[in-house]
């Protein structure tokens, strides 16, 4: 898989909403949705059953644990979840949105469209759904249907950043740079210490073979956190691009000590920049 749809994120796991209503912050959600931020997942599904356990009838429980699992990749246990959910409450949209994601991560992108339009149906204004129906179209090759919807949400909301970050991966995948440049350029106006808006926008530089610039980016990305691995990678291989492959080594080793689930999708670059020095 080529680096360039690295940048073509889970952008379909955006339309779930973890935010419930009149749920007091140290609750056991809460601290589900803490462990969910920290990508520890166990802990996030045993904090939301726990929570279950104690409001059997929360509707937002059973979305969540399916949200956990869903991020976990177990798609047939989150879909019971959100089956549930659905089964609480025919009209809570969050749960049609999660469990479309599921089912189009399961390959099936006809339940996932229909779920996805259930739920913009019970909340048509819900632009994170919309940027999943932008994604899922356009992995069907259907680029202005994807096109579409992504400008239905910007109507919405002009400053809902997902919005550049997920149409601008898109024409990054296209080789539409400059269209690319312009959605990442507005990202990073809207959240300048982001450092995904660096790294992404250095991306883009790479391919348009503006390697300072793309230097300066991977540099800014990484104070802002040093501890993002695919930053790193990502460098890697603009410094195999010029040629500087110790430097292209350095920092993909650097990058999978941090990220190792990016291995196997870049490996092709390391074991190229390893030749090259000998």
């Amino acid at each position: 898989m080529s680096i360039k749809y690295l940048f073509i994120f889970l952008i379909f796991i955006l339309s779930i909403d973890l935010k419930a209503q009149d749920i007091p912050p140290d609750s056991l959600y809460a601290r589900g949705n803490r462990a969910l931020e920290l990508k520890d997942y166990n802990a996030a599904i045993n904090f939301y059953k726990e929570y279950i356990k104690a409001c059997p009838d929360s509707i937002y429980g059973y979305g969540a644990v399916g949200t956990a699992y869903l991020l976990n990749k177990d798609l047939n246990i989150a879909i019971s979840y959100f089956d549930t959910a659905i089964a609480k409450d025919s009209l809570y949209a969050r749960a049609y949105s999660g469990r479309g994601t599921a089912y189009l991560m399961k390959g099936d992108p006809d339940k996932a469209q229909e779920d996805y339009k259930k739920s913009l149906k019970l909340n048509p204004i819900d632009i994170s759904t919309m940027i999943s129906l932008a994604s899922l179209r356009a992995s069907l090759k259907d680029i202005d249907g994807a096109i579409d919807y992504f400008r239905q949400a910007e109507k919405i909301d002009v400053n809902y950043i997902d919005i550049y970050w997920n149409r601008g991966a898109l024409y990054l995948s296209m080789g539409r740079y400059y269209e690319a440049l312009e959605d990442v350029n507005r990202a990073i106006d809207l959240d300048s210490k982001n450092p995904k808006g660096y790294y992404f926008r250095g991306t883009i530089y790479k391919y348009m073979k503006k390697y300072d610039e793309a230097l300066k980016d991977y540099k800014e990305a990484l104070k802002l956190n040093p501890l993002e691995g695919e930053t790193y990678i990502r460098r890697g291989i603009l410094y195999l691009d010029i040629g500087d492959y110790k430097n292209a080594i350095k920092d993909m080793e650097e990058g999978y000590k941090l990220r190792p689930d990016l291995f196997e999708q870049t490996k092709s670059f390391y074991e190229e920049a390893k030749s090259k020095l000998k």
